[in-house]
């Protein structure tokens, strides 16, 4: 995943796309898992962009949800309030 991770960094810097790291977690914070984060505002690019770069999952944000999509198709569960989920460290 480190390598796919290094190549989707790549590709979004190429295609002008700002990125950050970010971490994805469980709600009690015993799983987490290091990964990029970046704005786009159509889910079906996002996915496949995800997809591409063999990402197992995302998370997407819309209207202050968020939801975790796990295929290309962007199809995905809601996990709860994005500031319900954020931990600042």
């Amino acid at each position: 995943n480190n390598a796919y991770g290094r190549e989707l960094s790549d590709h979004l810097r190429s295609e002008g796309i700002d990125s950050f790291v970010v971490v994805g977690a469980s709600a009690d914070l015993s799983h987490h898992e290091a990964g990029r984060g970046f704005a786009e505002s159509n889910l079906a690019r996002a996915a496949a962009i995800s997809s591409r770069f063999r990402q197992r999952a995302f998370f997407w944000i819309e209207d202050g949800v968020l939801f975790l999509c796990t295929d290309a198709s962007g199809k995905g569960w809601r996990v709860a309030k994005w500031e319900e989920r954020l931990v600042r460290g």
